[in-house]
């Protein structure tokens, strides 16, 4: 394995720079590298990534779609063979140390793909734990670019995808009065199995949203004294 590591090493070592300029998130893991020698290491809180480890530096890369590393068999292996590693796909747990050596860094949230951890974000809020930070309704966290972005653009892959506004906790806590306050998908009707278009508030026929991509992207009230028609896709 080691030998095999040495020979590879250049290569790798030009691949992870190439990933370093098309991603500038990519971590600072040195401290993950304490042993001597030149060999491959989990990385704890991502299940398909692992590092090259050489001469104290960490080289980090990702197995192939469908597959997480192994770190019993040193190797990429498919999901369904998966099961002999202690990974769990949450940085939470890691979090300050990670911080610590990337005071800058964006993390993706395995919770919710609309939610990352912020490093710079070291305080805690009524809504939030410390760190976490969430997207603007309906945009998601982007891990190729380390920012927010338009759901059009970003996959979530094995991250939670949030879709309804209620998914995301800044709708979850848009009430003033917490007592008499109506729940929440009452409040924020979601696009979710609806098609592409506009469609009838649920409950309501003078309201009308536009959905997209299951995605509720407005809604509008009809003119007084009229009402939205299902049929005419239009107040009428």
């Amino acid at each position: 394995m080691v030998s095999w590591l040495i020979s590879l090493l250049p290569v790798l070592l030009i691949h992870h720079l190439t990933e370093a300029a098309l991603y500038p998130g990519i971590l600072d893991l040195d401290w993950l590298c304490m042993e001597e020698g030149v060999y491959a290491r989990n990385i704890p809180w991502d299940c398909k990534a692992y590092a090259v480890c050489s001469r104290g530096r960490a080289y980090s890369f990702r197995c192939p779609h469908s597959m997480n590393y192994n770190a019993i068999l040193s190797t990429c292996e498919f999901d369904n063979n998966y099961g002999t590693n202690d990974c769990l796909q949450n940085p939470f747990n890691y979090l300050d140390i990670l911080c610590l050596y990337n005071p800058q860094a964006k993390i993706a949230s395995a919770a919710s793909c609309a939610q990352y951890f912020d490093c710079a974000q070291a305080s805690s809020t009524p809504e939030y734990s410390k760190y976490v930070m969430e997207c603007p309704y309906p945009d998601l966290f982007s891990t190729k670019t380390g920012k927010c972005a338009s759901f059009r653009n970003v996959k979530c892959e094995t991250r939670k995808d949030a879709k309804a506004p209620c998914d995301y906790v800044q709708y979850q806590q848009m009430c003033s009065d917490s007592k008499n306050c109506k729940q929440c998908s009452r409040r924020h009707p979601s696009c979710v199995s609806k098609p592409n278009g506009f469609h009838q508030v649920p409950s309501s026929y003078s309201y009308f949203m536009f959905c997209l991509k299951e995605r509720t992207l407005l809604i509008k009230k009809c003119p007084q004294n009229k009402v939205f028609s299902k049929t005419r896709v239009g107040c009428v």
